[in-house]
Order: structure tokens, then sequence, then C-alpha cells
């Protein structure tokens, strides 16, 4: 599973929401998968790739496209 290459063909697209869940791209994963992929969602946030928003403590993690991706 390559998360950028996903990410971003997730975003582009038509007629997908620009705002995804987490736990719906981590969806049919395997815990080890979904650990690595929301360790690289981190690492993409650092470098403006995509946005992730966490509205609540242990709430859902949104993530959205950023200026980057």
């Amino acid at each position: 599973m390559n998360a950028c290459r996903l990410l971003k063909a997730h975003f582009d697209t038509e007629g997908v929401p620009q705002v995804e869940s987490l736990d719906h791209l981590t969806a049919g994963r395997t815990q080890k998968q979904a650990a690595t992929f929301f360790y690289k969602t981190c690492v993409f946030s650092t470098h403006d790739a995509i946005k992730v928003e966490q509205k609540v403590a242990n709430g859902e993690i949104l993530i959205s496209g950023g200026p980057k991706m």
C-alpha cells in the first residue's frame, strides 16, 4: 500500500468528498497497515501534502488534500 498514491488518487477522483475520515481510508486493512498509514499521514501533514484535523481528543481524524499534494 503506497499511502501517498492512495491519498492522491482518492482526492483527485471526481465526486468523492474532499475531506475523508482516517477510519474510512484504512477500512479493511490489517492493524499494522492501518498504523503505518496513520504514521505516514503524520509525515505527509508535516510536509503540507495533506491537512489533518481532529476536533476532539480521541475523536475522528479527518484528512483533506494539502497545497503540496
